[in-house]
């Protein structure tokens, strides 16, 4: 689902990005997508069935012959009834949702979590919260504000304001240590199994922040304090949310100045600090199967020469090393005026091998749309105007690692002939 029109995280790669933030979709325009969906889904199927059905029954109207006289038979209610024929099958309803289309759901905090609200409640939409996925390319705070509400206790946390503040009504009396450590361990498990948990994607495309700050800008903006102060992710008022939305648009083109590095004894920068609260409510365990809702799923757009590297899925490896997470390779989807080019079959695989040879569960996902700009990172209109806007900017880091891969990738063409004719 789309939650902006545009996209202010400026992503070098994304077709979205290079249009820049053209406006927030609001909470009835966010949910509006869902039901207009369910409506097609309806319309679809309805037209069809009762056309089948009119024909069926004019057709055997005809091929019955003159009607019974008045000594016949009396027909039977069941052939007597106009419509013997049963009627379809209600289309499915729509069961897994994912905010990742055009724009960046943490950029639009207070539409986007009303949203999630009214899909879940069960009163309203009653969708189950292990099949809405949330997509982010990691802002902080807005991610701590969306992991204290929506996803697993952190470790060493308290559970029962946790769990009571989405609906797991769970309390836990431990009286004169009659408790054992056994059984409160039982009981924290199945605590922390009946908290709703939203599945989370994270956009991450590198291992280091060198790389991730020239492709993805908005790393340089991510900045984790280590001493613990209060902070609205605390809270779930809608005045916090809008001083989360205030906090966001600092993210605006997502350009600045600044590494990822950590300056500063007492901060956390760019992967460190995204990674560090990831850890923190996806611990990794190497449990397998891995639960929906309890780990991270981090997406990685595989670009020809800049970040398909065996040492670039060691750095990868390397970065997320402390989370409970898998990897869903992305093959990149060109657009017109773009500078970057997809990975080789060969590269891909290459880099799913290294990644499955640490431990980690890897997909590859195949581009589907693309011949129409409907893939991943095509959505959007760039227009004439478009270099105006400060999300369209091509940041010079980013031209000189797409320049440096297409001049490799001509080398390597120049030397493979030149390799077969002195075979």
């Amino acid at each position: 689902m789309c939650c902006q029109v545009g996209c202010a995280m400026n992503c070098q790669f994304c077709f979205t990005g290079r249009r820049g933030l053209l406006g927030n979709l609001s909470t009835a325009q966010i949910l509006e997508q869902v039901l207009v969906a369910q409506k097609l889904l309806e319309r679809g199927l309805e037209p069809v069935a009762d056309v089948n059905a009119d024909t069926h029954a004019d057709t055997t109207a005809r091929d019955a012959g003159p009607a019974p006289g008045p000594h016949s038979a009396a027909p039977s209610p069941a052939s007597a009834s106009p419509r013997a024929a049963p009627r379809p099958a209600p289309p499915p309803p729509i069961t897994n949702l994912v905010f990742m289309g055009m724009g960046e759901p943490l950029h639009n905090p207070r539409a986007v979590f009303t949203a999630i609200d009214v899909l879940t409640h069960r009163r309203a939409l009653g969708m189950a919260a292990s099949r809405i996925t949330l997509s982010t390319v990691g802002l902080l705070p807005q991610l701590q504000h969306f992991l204290h509400r929506y996803a697993p206790v952190e470790a060493g946390a308290a559970v029962g304001d946790e769990a009571s503040s989405h609906g797991s009504n769970i309390n836990i009396i431990i009286s004169c240590g009659i408790l054992t450590t056994l059984a409160f361990s039982v009981v924290l498990r199945i605590c922390c199994i009946a908290i709703s948990n939203f599945p989370l994607a994270v956009s991450i495309h590198a291992g280091t922040d060198e790389l991730r700050a020239a492709i993805v800008p908005s790393n340089n903006r991510l900045v984790l304090p280590l001493t613990p102060s209060p902070s609205p992710a605390s809270s779930t008022t809608p005045a916090a949310a809008g001083e989360l939305e205030s906090q966001g648009g600092a993210h605006n083109g997502g350009e600045g100045g600044g590494s990822g590095g950590g300056a500063g004894a007492d901060v956390l920068r760019g992967l460190a600090a995204l990674t560090s609260v990831l850890a923190r409510h996806y611990p990794r365990t190497d449990r397998r199967p891995l639960r929906a809702g309890r780990y991270v799923l981090f997406e990685y757009t595989m670009l020809g020469g800049v970040n398909d590297r065996p040492e670039d899925a060691a750095a990868l490896l390397e970065a997320t090393r402390h989370v409970e997470c898998s990897f869903n390779l992305i093959m990149f989807n060109p657009f017109p005026g773009t500078v970057y080019a997809p990975s080789t079959p060969e590269r891909v695989w290459e880099f799913a091998r290294v990644l499955r040879a640490g431990g980690r569960i890897v997909h590859v996902r195949l581009s589907k749309g693309d011949s129409g700009m409907a893939a991943c990172g095509q959505l959007g209109d760039v227009g004439p105007r478009a270099e105006e806007r400060r999300g369209a900017r091509m940041l010079p880091e980013a031209r000189a690692l797409a320049a440096a891969a297409a001049a490799a990738a001509g080398a390597a063409g120049a030397a493979e002939p030149a390799g077969a004719a002195a075979l």
